[in-house]
């Protein structure tokens, strides 16, 4: 888990299956520092992510482990061959 501290909040990436994400930690000085922080244990918006990720790598974290992971590609199936429809001679109510 990679930590970081942007205008007196503590902020952790963490890394999921469908991507990562950044969330705020805790608050560290109250005021209008952390005027954009959105609680503990709670996604940050969009706007500060890119800021959070600049201040996680020029505190020395790879960019490989901020970056979304790809995963590998399953085999293609080929699809059935479709059966025509069947004609009958009878009224259906249903």
């Amino acid at each position: 888990m990679i930590s970081v501290e942007h205008n007196g909040c503590l902020y952790a990436f963490k890394r999921g299956i469908d991507g990562g994400f950044w969330y705020g930690q805790r608050r560290l000085t109250w005021g209008e520092k952390g005027a954009m922080y959105p609680g503990d244990n709670c996604r940050v918006p969009m706007c500060i992510s890119p800021k959070l990720t600049m201040a996680a790598v020029s505190a020395g974290h790879s960019t490989a482990d901020l970056r979304r992971s790809v995963a590998p590609k399953s085999a293609v199936k080929a699809k059935a061959a479709r059966l025509p429809k069947k004609k009958t001679n009878s009224i259906s109510i249903f």
